[in-house]
C-alpha cells in the first residue's frame, strides 16, 4: 500500500504561485500577464492579489504588482530558524 496524497488547499498553492510569478517577473507584473502565465481566471487572480496587496506580501504600482515588506521579510529569512537548520 502507497503513502496517501497529502491534502493542498487550492487556494493557497495558487496564491504561492502568484508570488512565485510576481518574484520571478523583472518588471511589475500586471494581473492579465500573471493571470495567463499561471493559467488562472482573471478573476481568480484579482482577488488573490487584492488579498495579498492587503496582507502586505504584495505592493500594487500604477503599472503592475511587486512584492511587499512582508514578501521580503520571508525572503530575509529569521535568524533564529537559520540557526535551528544548522
Amino acid at each position: 500500500m502507497g503513502e496517501a496524497a497529502p491534502t493542498l488547499i487550492g487556494s493557497v498553492r495558487r496564491a504561492l504561485h502568484l508570488l512565485d510569478a510576481v518574484c520571478a517577473s523583472e518588471r511589475p507584473a500586471t494581473a492579465k500577464r500573471l493571470a495567463h502565465a499561471l493559467d488562472l481566471p482573471l478573476p481568480t487572480v484579482y482577488h488573490l492579489l487584492r488579498t495579498l496587496v492587503y496582507e502586505g506580501y504584495l505592493r500594487k504600482l500604477d503599472d503592475g504588482y511587486v512584492l511587499g515588506g512582508r514578501a521580503n521579510g520571508l525572503r530575509q529569512g529569521n535568524a533564529r530558524q537559520a540557526a535551528v537548520g544548522r
